[in-house]
């Protein structure tokens, strides 16, 4: 500005000379964000009961989005094992809360007669190694290679509703919620953005067959799909195909088209990836843990543990007895003293005390 000012200057005071140059530079800033991998965490030995169910975000930095949908098949009449073609899989979709023992759809009550599911809960796991994508079970030796040397870790205590109660709570209650959220045209998403190193919790723990299925020859399966995408892909789910989204991103990417959320759905995941507004909170401790003395070389155990959660909005306080992590993880050592439990970002500390093993 200073250079302009003195040619402007030397042409006014002579006349004799006009000179005239433009020049123009484009700076071009480009990125294609951070690598984007997950993993879907089938933890399942062939016999049951149990068949842990999450997923882990191996990406280094990037947050992802997560939905799972699960499908059942069932045959009473014989045990040998097939090949399912597509419309022989049945959608898993709740009716009701899934604390209730009938919370599926009709068409699969007569299913869960004979195999009764817990879901929600919180598992202990060793991370996948940054950057793995695809599938994990630990009792697979193919996939266990995958698994870094990293000692295990939790996963958090999710809870599992539907997608009903989940609009009956207030914007507050929402931004903290940790668990699944289940739709009803059976996708189950992720309450929050999941982070870099994490880790959902469990959305299916366990199936247990019941006695009804005594003497019978049976095949049952389940087939389980995971989907993932970053914010800045979030139309995928959103937006009908060809059409833009709020931030100009069509509902293909790469030639894939994934199926479309309902609207509730769509409604969610606009309020889940609004990063410009999260709740302000504080936790504190109201009962528990059951257990606070330990012997060296064991774990923390939350089981018994109650928070109360109170909002910035000046929404009464409410209760929480899941979808908190905790540090540390491993063995517990002489001199640990306590424990922080979190819960969406905010902490409490647990006194506890750890004696040396005899």
């Amino acid at each position: 500005m200073v250079l302009a000012g003195v040619l402007t200057a030397a042409l006014m005071l002579s006349a004799t000379y006009a000179w005239y140059e433009q020049i123009t530079e484009v700076n071009k800033f480009r990125n294609a964000g951070a690598e984007k991998s997950v993993v879907l965490r089938d933890d399942f030995d062939g016999t049951g009961p149990d068949k842990h169910i999450f997923v882990e975000n191996t990406s280094e930095k990037a947050e992802v989005y997560v939905r799972v949908k699960l499908q059942e098949y069932m045959d009473l009449t014989s045990w040998n094992d097939r090949n399912i073609s597509g419309n022989e899989w049945q959608t898993h979709i709740p009716s009701s809360s899934p604390e209730v023992d009938d919370f599926v759809n009709p068409d699969l009550e007569r299913y869960h007669k004979h195999f009764v599911w817990e879901m929600g809960g919180s598992t202990v796991y060793t991370p996948a190694q940054t950057g793995t994508n695809g599938m994990i079970n630990i009792y697979d030796s193919n996939t266990t290679k995958w698994l870094s040397s990293e000692k295990e870790k939790p996963t958090p205590d999710a809870q599992v509703i539907l997608m009903s109660e989940y609009k009956e709570m207030t914007d507050g209650q929402r931004q903290v919620f940790i668990g699944w959220v289940y739709d009803a045209d059976g996708w189950a998403y992720w309450s929050q953005p999941l982070a870099a190193g994490e880790a959902t919790g469990l959305l299916l723990q366990a199936v247990n067959a019941q006695d009804s299925l005594d003497g019978l020859d049976y095949f049952y399966a389940i087939n389980v799909l995971m989907e993932a995408v970053d914010k800045s892909d979030l139309a995928m789910w959103t937006t009908p195909s060809g059409q833009p989204d709020n931030l100009g991103q069509p509902s293909i990417v790469d030639g894939k088209q994934a199926e479309l959320g309902t609207s509730d759905a769509v409604w969610m995941l606009y309020f889940i990836s609004d990063t410009e507004h999260r709740a302000e909170h504080t936790v504190q401790l109201i009962s528990g843990p059951t257990k606070t003395e330990y012997v060296a070389g064991e774990t923390f155990n939350p089981a018994g543990l109650e928070i109360e959660v109170t909002l910035d909005d000046g929404t009464d306080p409410f209760i929480v007895d899941s979808g908190f992590s905790y540090s540390p993880t491993g063995p517990l050592s002489v001199g640990t003293t306590s424990v922080t439990v979190s819960y969406c970002k905010a902490t409490v500390v647990i006194p506890i005390t750890v004696v040396a093993a005899e």
